[in-house]
């Protein structure tokens, strides 16, 4: 299960104040900051058979790495989301243009995933490519992920910008996140994000859309 708090950075720029905040920089990990390109392709099949389930098929490079990622049953209430997760390495870039569910086949999602996809072709949703900039935070009683994400959303030839501030639970209460999350979204005046990436780039061509 993943559990974060979104919120949408007024400016990029806002990344290096947050980063730099006294308390942030007191939780803060020594040598845990990195700044880690990101490029995600999504899928789905030509009528949205995941998508209308609330079904999420991800392949992303996450700088050398390459990772297949399945979400589903996903909840957001002021900035917090919660969804169940897959995440499979993968050892071959082809799955970036050949998607193939099998990489799920261990898990015990996969048969309702087989059944949704029902032998269809799939194709290319939308693309992301951004940079990630994170650092691990401890402040003694959680575990937490603090991380911003600058640059955009393709789907169907329309661009969305990213300036997306994310603080995932590692380990540790819901309430010490959203304590967190407080802090810095009161200090830095930055809003909660409801949407995922993901519903983003969907409302960019059909705000109807599941």
């Amino acid at each position: 299960m993943e559990i974060e708090l979104k919120y949408k950075l007024n400016e990029a720029s806002d990344a290096d104040a947050i980063f730099d905040d006294v308390k942030i920089l007191d939780m803060a990990d020594a040598g845990s900051e990195k700044h880690i390109k990101m490029h995600a392709v999504y899928f789905d099949t030509k009528d949205g058979n995941l998508s209308s389930k609330g079904m999420v098929f991800r392949v992303r490079e996450e700088g050398e790495k390459l990772m297949a990622t399945l979400k589903w049953d996903g909840v957001s209430i002021d900035g917090l989301h919660v969804r169940e997760e897959i995440n499979v390495p993968l050892n071959d870039r082809v799955y970036l243009q050949k998607p193939d569910i099998k990489v799920f086949s261990e898990s015990d999602i996969f048969e309702e995933l087989e059944s949704i996809v029902d032998g269809k072709e799939l194709v290319l949703m939308m693309e992301m490519n951004f940079v990630r900039r994170a650092v691990r935070l401890d402040n003694g009683v959680g575990i937490f992920e603090l991380s911003v994400d600058i640059g955009n959303i393709s789907c169907e030839g329309k661009t969305k910008q990213i300036n997306e501030l994310e603080i995932e639970l590692f380990s540790g209460s819901n309430e010490e996140l959203k304590e967190l999350g407080e802090y810095i979204s009161n200090k830095f005046r930055i809003s909660p994000e409801n949407h995922s990436k993901f519903r983003q780039g969907l409302d960019l061509v059909d705000k109807n859309r599941v």
